[in-house]
């Protein structure tokens, strides 16, 4: 350990130093934003995001009820949200449904769900009623929701769903919803029309299909905006 001089006969206790630390026992750490992958590369799909920092784990968790990571596609545009409340408090959760589509951004509000203590909501999710023609699609969209949770009119942290994929079945133009598993197994990691089949074919271990990677502060908002 590097030692220090110090000049004078006192020595003054680290009072500063403990005034500093004790406001940071128990604080929530912002989540980092990752880094921003190239135009046409998918990130990794994205696990149940929280930043509650409530103890025991996350206070919500949200997870698509009807599409599971089997390696099967859902048929449909409708979905079902399920909020899964762990705490044996109610809290509000204010949703958004965000899709990435070709370089497109695009959000939706869900509106706010009120979950009781210990408990499951269901909200229904139409595809439909976004702003996407799926059939127009070059690569598989990717869909989240995000969850601001509030105490009453104080937000206290947020949440997100894992990755979901979408894009209209070449011939059908039936709405196939999937995850990682069927995205990269059995869709081509993004490029479900083999339009880079000729080029490669492997698809690199990032996918093909999402031209952004969210940041932290799409998804939570930014720490130090009072929100």
């Amino acid at each position: 350990m590097r030692s220090t001089r110090r000049h004078g006969p006192s020595r003054r206790p680290p009072i500063l130093a403990i005034a500093l630390l004790l406001p940071l026992v128990g604080a929530c750490a912002a989540p980092e934003a990752p880094e921003v992958t190239p135009a046409l590369v998918a990130p990794e799909p994205q696990r149940h995001v929280a930043s509650s920092c409530a103890p025991g784990g996350p206070r919500l968790i949200l997870d698509w009820a009807d599409v599971g990571d089997d390696g099967r596609a859902h048929v449909g545009e409708k979905l079902t949200l399920s909020l899964v409340n762990n705490k044996d408090q109610a809290l509000e959760a204010e949703l958004t449904l965000r899709i990435h589509a070709d370089g497109r951004v695009i959000r939706k509000s869900l509106g706010r769900q009120t979950v009781a203590p210990l408990s499951t909501t269901a909200v229904a999710v139409d595809l439909a009623a976004m702003d996407i023609v799926a059939a127009d699609l070059t690569y598989a969209a990717q869909i989240f929701v995000d969850a601001a949770l509030f105490d009453g009119a104080e937000r206290h942290g947020a949440a997100s769903t894992e990755a979901a994929y979408f894009h209209a079945e070449p011939g059908t133009s039936k709405l196939l919803v999937y995850r990682e598993s069927a995205y990269r197994d059995t869709f081509g990691a993004g490029d479900f029309r083999g339009r880079r089949a000729g080029r490669s074919r492997e698809a690199g271990v990032e996918g093909v299909g999402v031209a952004h990677l969210a940041t932290a502060a799409e998804l939570h908002g930014d720490p130090m905006d009072g929100r």
